[in-house]
């Protein structure tokens, strides 16, 4: 299997990713939050592979997607946080076009995503052929805990 073009943030990397967010400083809030709850996961040996950071560039301008993947019932569904501080979205562009982190034929939802970064990913899932609906200030309810598990 060729690899992919993002590639999984080692935990050696997780503090190199923390100092690059402190420029973009509260843009970053939740990825900064995911890095931080990532470090603490390896400082206590703690695996979950359901939630993975993956990088792609350097670690200044680079691409971030944090992938998390539960089941809700006997459904699947992976929820998606991308975000870049790069000025230029051509790289964001082609990181979504080449990646195959993103289920593009599964159900996904992009969460909490930068309004800057919605016309480059509804650009690149309508060339998917993605049905893509957006939704602004919008609350996501779950079902009970107990219907939700790591997949």
């Amino acid at each position: 299997m060729a690899s992919d073009i993002l590639q999984d943030v080692t935990v050696d990397e997780i503090p190199r990713v923390l100092e690059a967010m402190k420029k973009d400083w509260p843009q970053h809030f939740l990825l900064h939050q995911f890095a931080s709850i990532l470090e603490q996961y390896h400082k206590e040996n703690i695996q979950n592979p359901k939630q993975v950071l993956y990088k792609y560039g350097d670690f200044e301008d680079g691409v971030y997607i944090v992938k998390s993947t539960f089941a809700i019932g006997a459904e699947s569904v992976s929820l998606i946080y991308p975000y870049t501080t790069a000025a230029d979205y051509t790289e964001f562009s082609k990181v979504l076009k080449e990646t195959t982190r993103i289920p593009w034929t599964e159900k996904f939802m992009f969460e909490v995503t930068a309004r800057r970064l919605m016309p480059t990913i509804q650009q690149v899932s309508a060339a998917k052929g993605c049905d893509l609906g957006t939704e602004e200030g919008t609350i996501l309810f779950l079902p009970p805990e107990s219907d939700i598990e790591n997949k």
